[in-house]
């Protein structure tokens, strides 16, 4: 009977918890009441649901001129449960009906959360939806400031409400057709109050919660945390400084060039930030230069942190490759970063996603090219948005035919529960046998 009860594993608890959501949220957004012309395919609403749960943001229509008030509530759901996370949600209903999670419970959410200490993962789930709520409504709070007077309190105060979840949760989905469709951030590109807030929201929101818990529990002393959490700062703090100074570099004579010297710093930050799989935008990615394309492309790519609402292969990752790739070239045999030694089981597992990664946008995009007539630069920047969950878009997504809108749900849903946990989840429960093969080797390189 026990086993029988726990014969599904952790992995496979949350692919199917997503592919539950994505199919709830699916058969709610296909009724007459969700859309304002009260017609929508189910293909439609299919990917309209991947998107706002798997917190991608990219857009068939115009989430404000489409849908109705509830189907708008029905995207923000999706989008809330897909960036807190499904196991976290359940997990709470296994509280209310329980008192106390079990063991089994336990080691779901903190696989699902990324925590490392099964003893703390109740509390870390206790802190994961405070925190969320928390930075949510002072997120809203902010926001009110700007779109109250601009709309009307009531719509005011929904649109606070509706971005602010959307950036926290680093969805990119936004209620700005009511300015013009698919204009996202664009209004407000030289606006302080609405890009500062809506980038806070999206760095804490893709710094991880297991970040914030060392950080509420150790305060300000950096040397206190643990390695991952000093990992994830540096590198964080580092992937927005760079590409920003990039970014004015590249766009000071192009989309900066009627911007003043502190408007052009905003827009710079900001463009640093969104692609961190956020997906707002302030310019139209055709205004931009090639250059800030690839630039783009790279940062969509490689995403937030592990255990966050972000996307992409994760900064932690990418880290692990770089000090990997150092360590190679000097012949070492052991991954070391700062005065820590790393296991090597982290460089084959971050090799494995990277590379992952990588094929899947090359099939991807070779399915995409031979299903549409767009050139490939339109068809890669799409693809790898679509598997980094960022939803930044070129503007042909809304054109696309029935293959791609496929094509990119399981981009989507294979970005957001993450390269590990599909593996994990397909893996054999049964234990291989402890042999060791003959040591060979080839040539490489």
């Amino acid at each position: 009977m026990n086993k029988r009860a726990h014969i599904l594993s952790d992995w496979q608890k949350v692919l199917l918890g997503y592919v539950a959501l994505i199919l709830f949220g699916s058969i709610l957004l296909v009724l007459p009441v969700s859309t304002r012309q009260g017609v929508i395919s189910y293909l439609d609403a299919l990917f309209t649901s991947a998107s706002a749960a798997c917190v991608t943001g990219f857009a068939l229509f115009d989430t404000y001129s489409h849908f109705t008030l509830f189907g708008q509530i029905v995207i923000l759901f999706l989008i809330q449960v897909g960036g807190i996370g499904i196991m976290t949600i359940l997990t709470l209903f296994i509280v209310a009906m329980k008192g106390k999670p079990g063991f089994y419970d336990n080691l779901t959410i903190m696989h699902a959360s990324g925590g490392s200490r099964l003893s703390d993962s109740a509390r870390l789930i206790y802190r994961i939806v405070a925190g969320t709520l928390i930075f949510e409504a002072l997120g809203a709070a902010l926001l009110a400031i700007r779109f109250c007077p601009q709309y009307g309190v009531g719509r005011g105060l929904w649109f606070a409400i509706f971005h602010s979840v959307s950036a926290f949760c680093n969805a990119g989905m936004d209620l700005m057709g009511v300015n013009s469709p698919f204009s996202s951030l664009s209004a407000y590109s030289n606006d302080p109050l609405v890009l500062i807030t809506v980038s806070v929201l999206v760095l804490i929101g893709g710094l991880g919660f297991v970040v914030w818990n060392d950080v509420l529990a150790k305060g300000f002393r950096f040397r206190k945390y643990q390695t991952h959490t000093q990992i994830v700062l540096c590198a964080t703090l580092i992937f927005i400084l760079a590409p920003a100074l990039l970014f004015y570099l590249f766009e000071r004579n192009n989309a900066f060039s009627g911007l003043n010297a502190g408007q052009k710093l905003l827009s710079s930050l900001f463009l640093s930030v969104s692609p961190r799989t956020a997906g707002f935008s302030i310019y139209s990615m055709r205004e931009l230069s090639d250059s800030t394309t690839a630039l783009t492309m790279s940062l969509m790519f490689i995403g937030g942190n592990t255990g966050s609402a972000a996307g992409g292969i994760k900064i932690t990752t990418f880290v692990i490759i770089i000090f990997g790739t150092f360590a190679a070239y000097r012949g070492r045999k052991d991954l070391q970063i700062g005065r820590k030694r790393m296991p090597m089981i982290l460089l084959l597992q971050s090799v494995c996603i990277f590379a992952t990664y990588l094929i899947s946008v090359a099939i991807a995009t070779i399915i995409v090219l031979a299903a549409e007539p767009f050139s490939f630069a339109e068809v890669s920047f799409e693809v790898v948005a679509a598997l980094s969950t960022t939803g930044l878009s070129l503007g042909i997504t809304p054109h696309i035919g029935t293959v791609t809108k496929i094509v990119f749900i399981v981009l989507m849903f294979l970005g957001k529960v993450g390269v590990m946990t599909l593996l994990y989840s397909m893996a054999s429960h049964k234990k291989n046998p402890d042999i060791r093969r003959p040591l060979d080797s080839i040539q490489i390189g």
